[in-house]
């Protein structure tokens, strides 16, 4: 058995969309030949808990802990915030009562151009110290850095400097080309400094792995290398294999965060419209939104005269979560409005797949996220301005209250075990690649 040495920062009880894609990984890569130790903060900064994902980690899992400085603390401080209220690295604001523009405004820039790479830099070089310490007890085959945060594969590229073990950077989401970098406020030396280390990191590291086709095409135009694309997906385990018998008619369910680029005011003008019209149950139809949503999507929904039928409800721990979308008649997936978050693929898709609810995609018409629901006819990809498009769906909802569920075509690619042998292949070549010739 192999083994390889995780980097993340997000492992349970931490909840949310970054903890499933290596949780599940390290859950399957011993069935091909590959033993994962995790390095994670003992004290992280965690705006969502499920602790329901402890049941996901392996009884002979073994997980590093090293303590980390943040400076969360600071910024509640500044903006009048509880000392446990929750941070939102997604620039949501639940409550838009207060105004903190100006101070959110600081710390945004701060955030860019003093805390660079982000706000988890601190992190950087304690880490190294301990796995510099601890590797070769470790046995360790590879090293794998997990981002976002960016600043962890800062980690793997100053460890495998001064170890020589190969390195896999992993990217969840981009870095330089991250949606939501024009908040960020950056000047051009900070401009310049973040596409430095993402440089160094990109043509560094043994291999560079991402989520999407977009997302490869974006590193191999920064790094000048190829990259490999293994996705997110869903596990199996998680989804009983008989079908719902008790759904909820006329419910359309969103889950995960929701800031202001994920409103989908598409969706609002033609619930309004069809109440307008007067459609047969067009009042009936339900929106919940499980999960943190940003006060300007429920003031657009008030706007658009449908906030009675929008259901705002705290965030589920995922096996309630995963019960909730097999129960729901349609599945609402909005990814960010931004032209950089073409290549997004949220991981919740997949998941929506797996429980065999049908789709509707509001987004880039000729992304990644929109291509992969149209080859696994899972559902309905639409523009973030298609209200015909928008209303034809929620007519056949009218129609037919409890849609029927989607088939098998092609989701079986994304099972997270299939996905965690093609990562243990891409271990194995890169391990082999880097070995010395005698």
């Amino acid at each position: 058995m192999k083994t390889a040495v995780l980097v993340t920062y997000h492992w349970p009880p931490s909840g949310g969309a970054g903890v499933y894609r290596w949780l599940k990984m390290a859950k399957y890569l011993p069935d091909f030949g590959w033993n994962v130790v995790v390095l994670t903060p003992a004290n992280p900064e965690r705006p969502v808990l499920d602790e329901s994902l402890l049941q996901d980690v392996r009884g002979d899992q073994r997980v590093l802990e090293q303590r980390v400085w943040e400076p969360y603390g600071v910024y509640r401080l500044l903006t009048g915030r509880q000392r446990d209220a929750r941070v939102y690295s997604g620039f949501i604001r639940e409550d838009r009562s207060r105004d903190t523009r100006v101070v959110d405004g600081l710390a945004a820039w701060a955030r860019g151009n003093l805390l660079i790479p982000d706000p988890r830099r601190f992190w950087v070089r304690p880490a190294v110290r301990l796995l510099r310490r601890e590797l070769a007890s470790l046995q360790a085959d590879a090293l794998i850095t997990n981002g976002p945060p960016h600043s962890v594969h800062l980690i793997g590229l100053k460890v495998a400097a001064a170890t020589g073990k190969p390195w896999i950077a992993d990217f969840r989401d981009p870095w330089t080309r991250v949606h939501f970098s024009y908040k960020l406020r950056l000047t051009p030396p900070a401009r310049w400094l973040h596409a430095r280390l993402e440089r160094q990191v990109t043509q560094r590291a043994a291999r560079v792995v991402t989520v999407s086709r977009i997302w490869a095409e974006q590193f191999e135009e920064i790094s000048g290398r190829s990259v490999e694309v293994i996705p997110n997906g869903f596990d199996p385990a998680d989804f009983p294999a008989e079908a719902m018998s008790d759904g909820e008619p006329l419910t359309i369910s969103y889950f995960g965060s929701m800031g202001v680029d994920r409103n989908p005011a598409v969706l609002w003008k033609a619930l309004a419209a069809l109440r307008r019209k007067e459609a047969a149950g067009a009042d009936r139809i339900r929106v919940r939104l499980y999960g943190a949503v940003d006060g300007t999507v429920r003031a657009s929904a008030e706007a658009h005269g449908v906030a009675d039928q929008v259901e705002l409800c705290p965030y589920l721990p995922h096996r309630e979560a995963v019960d909730a979308m097999r129960r729901t008649s349609l599945l609402l997936l909005v990814v960010n409005r931004e032209r950089d978050a073409e290549g997004a693929v949220p991981g919740k898709l997949y998941e929506y797949f797996a429980s065999r609810r049908p789709t509707l995609l509001i987004g880039h018409e000729q992304g990644d996220a929109a291509r992969i629901l149209r080859e696994c006819e899972a559902g309905w990809a639409t523009g973030y301005e298609s209200e015909k498009e928008v209303s034809s769906v929620l007519r056949r909802l009218l129609a037919t209250p409890w849609l029927d569920a989607i088939g098998d075509a092609g989701i079986d690619a994304y099972s997270r075990r299939s996905l965690a042998g093609r990562y243990a292949a891409l271990l194995d070549a890169t391990v082999a690649a880097e070995a010395p010739r005698s």
